[in-house]
């Protein structure tokens, strides 16, 4: 039996708001930020979820497939940003007692933390900007317009 949709995106949204939490408490000025925005990040794309799927209930599917690229491009980001968050969470905890070697490695994981949430993550603010108009260009292009 295949699961349930909405309890497979639940889980998953579950998962990366406990890994969000657990950076906020990692006692580091920079998991706290990162925490914070993979939360934001996570509630942005269930707001995508709900409007998609309000949009496919209410017989407007054709809209909502329309946005979905968007939405999948976004969905993408964040949970990139949620794999690397936990990453970092493991470089943060090993660092401390680990060798000049290994502290330049694990260095290294959180230096690639911070440019993910510094220069990917925050493209889907302007994806969910577009995911929210709906916007119809796609969908009302005709192919004898070619």
């Amino acid at each position: 039996m295949i699961p349930e949709v909405g309890a497979a995106l639940k889980l998953l949204a579950a998962k990366m708001l406990n890994t969000a939490k657990e950076a906020t408490w990692a006692g580091a000025d920079d998991l706290r930020k990162w925490g914070e925005q993979l939360e934001g990040a996570v509630q942005a794309a269930g707001d995508t979820i709900a409007r998609l799927l309000g949009k496919t209930a209410s017989g407007e599917a054709d809209i909502a497939l329309a946005n979905s690229s968007v939405y999948l491009d976004m969905m993408g980001h964040v949970v990139i940003a949620w794999m690397w968050l936990q990453r970092a969470l493991v470089a943060h905890v090993r660092s401390s007692g680990a060798g000049e070697e290994d502290r330049h490695f694990y260095r290294g994981k959180l230096q690639a933390c911070q440019y993910f949430f510094n220069w990917e993550l925050p493209k889907i603010r302007a994806q969910k900007r577009l995911r929210d108009s709906l916007d119809r260009t796609c969908l009302d292009m005709r192919d004898e317009w070619f």
